[in-house]
């Protein structure tokens, strides 16, 4: 529904260039949608819209994400 309604901005506009609609898939962790989309270096975009901005304001840029791991040793006492 976002991608609509960012969309009708254009509605009584003639296009100069195509209006790609786009979205990706499993981005709260592996991002590999991002990364498959990013690889092939295609579409370039303008803009973005992101469907979920952080504290649901609009933004220009997104937070992203970072995971780490911690292994712990260890012998019984």
């Amino acid at each position: 529904p976002i991608a609509i309604e960012a969309a009708k901005t254009f509605l009584d506009q003639p296009l100069k260039q195509p209006l790609i609609i786009l979205a990706t898939a499993d981005e709260e962790s592996s991002m590999s949608g991002a990364r498959a989309l990013a690889s092939t270096g295609k579409p370039k975009a303008r803009y973005a819209v992101i469907g979920e901005p952080t504290g649901m304001k609009p933004i220009y840029m997104h937070k992203g994400m970072m995971m780490e791991s911690v292994k712990i040793e260890g012998k019984a006492g």
